[in-house]
């Protein structure tokens, strides 16, 4: 809609902001831990009604990279602290940097995902973050790494990571968007079995929750007081 020619610059245009940030983390964590602790392995073994007892990993020490930290970013690096991990963070403002133990920049995504064994995109889709992640990137990372996207389909360009994960390269994908929605059932990712899909359903809008939204900027619109989710056009979000 940001885009979009027709709508005159002079109407103010807000977005729904502060909602989603429980509701992904907890999308984003049930996925790290059941990798972690290998719960395929666990339910086979039920399956089979073989006894199983191993060593599993823990997120402990390991390393995440957070890209975007605006509410939905905070909340997951909150959570990451919770489980004693790592946090590095990128972002382009720079004012939540704080927040993680090291920050980067736009111009230093390389830098950024070289150490990480979980990188997680929250970021919008501008201009300057469309296949953001490319094969560039993808190679940069750790072979070992995931990669788990809540953010847009189109910050990765999905033919590269294909390729990238045909040939061995990252360890698996949490992916809850595309570039096409729905996912073409022919699409390759719903058959990899080192990729997990969901149907864009990590941050559910409810009902009440956007209706209070809305309710709270037409009162604070009738009374003239400032917006909340002010969009910034030229940002493009």
């Amino acid at each position: 809609m940001i885009a979009d020619k027709s709508i005159p610059k002079n109407i103010t245009l807000t977005r729904i902001i502060d909602q989603f940030g429980a509701s992904i983390s907890e999308y984003v964590f049930s996925f790290l831990l059941d990798i972690v602790k290998d719960g395929p392995r666990m339910k086979q073994s039920q399956l089979e009604r073989r006894w199983d007892p191993f060593i599993s990993e823990t997120l402990k020490g390991k390393t995440i990279g957070v890209a975007g930290l605006g509410s939905i970013g905070a909340e997951l690096v909150r959570k990451a602290r919770a489980f004693d991990m790592n946090v590095h963070g990128l972002s382009f403002s720079g004012k939540q940097a704080t927040l993680v133990d090291l920050h980067f920049t736009p111009g230093q995504w390389a830098e950024f995902v070289k150490d990480l064994d979980y990188l997680v995109l929250t970021l919008p889709l501008t201009d300057s973050t469309y296949h953001i992640i490319n094969q560039d990137l993808l190679l940069a990372m750790k072979s070992n790494a995931y990669l788990i996207n809540v953010g847009r389909g189109a910050l990765i360009d999905e033919g590269d990571l294909i390729s990238v994960m045909r040939a061995g390269h990252l360890q698996g994908a949490v992916l809850d968007v595309f570039e096409t929605e729905p996912l073409p059932k022919e699409h390759v990712f719903w058959s990899m079995p080192n990729v997990f899909v969901t149907s864009h359903l990590s941050g559910p809008s409810t009902i009440n929750e956007v209706s209070n939204f809305f309710i709270e900027n037409l009162r604070r619109f009738l009374s003239e007081q400032p917006l909340n989710g002010l969009v910034d056009r030229n940002r493009g979000y």
